[in-house]
């Protein structure tokens, strides 16, 4: 072979070479030849309405006078789900582009599934995005902004936070009070013809001497408590660790969701009630199971309603909650 024929194939092995290159230089950055959309930092306390859409069905959130509500319920908001939501439009960051193509379907985008999200400052529109589905790496989501047909992947967002029927967006909280600041407790046993009330009386703790002056190293001093006894109009003694055990119930009673569609004067026949006087009176009365709410392995319905003075809705009590106040006789008095 010739000098110039061996000249030659150096020639065309170096483009091929060099072509190859190119080839894989652009190849490789091609990735990167785009910039994220940067999202202005919210402040959450500065937020005064949510709007959650997704296909049937749009939930509105509003802050009136420091407290979410679930518009135009006038529903209180639950705290642990509010958080969630906000602490979402809050802290989401896109990571990557995922998509130029419009194929939304492919991530849940499509009109038949996304979920668009909208946060307001009064009028202000401060975040607006739809979600679709969750990505198969750890705490991903795929995002689509406004006005932008390209999808991203986004950390620390969550469809299941906002994915939620109307219901589960509701505060369940149905009594708060402070358990200390009862006086009596009056339990009528309406069921069972039987009727109980106790009074409370604090004993101020016994004054202890001093210890001696030994020559061990001082302990620390153990400050003695108050007793305190239930006793009823006869004298006699109420079971004091019953007692006390509905009343941290009742502190902070949740129930298991609200009766739909029904108001509480359609609740007249109670079971079982207690009332408490502090310095207001309180009331939970307890009905008959009507079938409504979850239902056991055999069928039968293990939700009672229930009224509050505390909250103007009725609810559902689990079997759990309601075995729990339901207290015998027996339970009630000291032996």
């Amino acid at each position: 072979m010739s000098n110039k024929a061996v000249k030659k194939e150096y020639i065309i092995l170096g483009a091929l070479i060099a072509a190859l290159l190119l080839y894989l230089v652009f190849k490789g950055t091609n990735k990167v030849h785009y910039r994220l959309p940067e999202l202005k930092p919210i402040d959450v306390n500065t937020l005064t309405g949510i709007e959650i859409t997704k296909p049937g069905q749009t939930i509105k959130l509003i802050k009136k006078d420091d407290q979410w509500l679930i518009d135009p319920f006038g529903y209180p908001v639950e705290g642990s789900v509010l958080t969630d939501i906000t602490n979402n439009i809050k802290d989401f960051a896109l990571t990557e582009l995922a998509s130029r193509s419009k194929n939304y379907a492919l991530y849940d985008l499509g009109q038949d599934k996304a979920i668009h999200v909208k946060a307001y400052r009064n009028d202000e529109v401060v975040r607006d995005f739809e979600l679709g589905k969750a990505a198969s790496t750890y705490n991903h989501g795929f995002i689509k902004l406004k006005d932008d047909d390209r999808v991203f992947l986004a950390s620390q967002v969550y469809r299941v936070h906002f994915d939620k029927p109307l219901k589960e967006f509701r505060a369940k909280q149905v009594m708060k009070l402070d358990k200390n600041e009862i006086s009596e407790i009056a339990v009528d046993m309406i069921k069972d013809g039987k009727k109980f009330s106790f009074s409370k009386t604090v004993k101020p703790a016994p004054v202890k001497a001093p210890p001696a002056q030994t020559a061990q190293p001082a302990q620390p001093a153990q400050t003695p408590e108050a007793e305190t006894t239930w006793t009823m109009p006869d004298g006699k003694e109420g079971n004091t660790g019953t007692l006390d055990a509905v009343l941290a119930q009742l502190a902070d009673l949740r129930c298991f969701e609200f009766i739909e569609g029904k108001k509480k004067e359609d609740f007249n026949a109670p079971i079982y009630t207690v009332k408490l006087k502090g310095k207001k009176d309180y009331v939970i009365s307890i009905y008959e199971k009507t079938g409504d709410g979850p239902k056991d392995a055999e069928g039968e319905s293990e939700m009672h309603p229930a009224v509050s003075s505390e909250n103007p809705y009725p609810f559902l009590l689990n079997s759990y909650s309601v075995d729990s106040l339901m207290k015998k006789p027996e339970d009630l008095v000291k032996k």
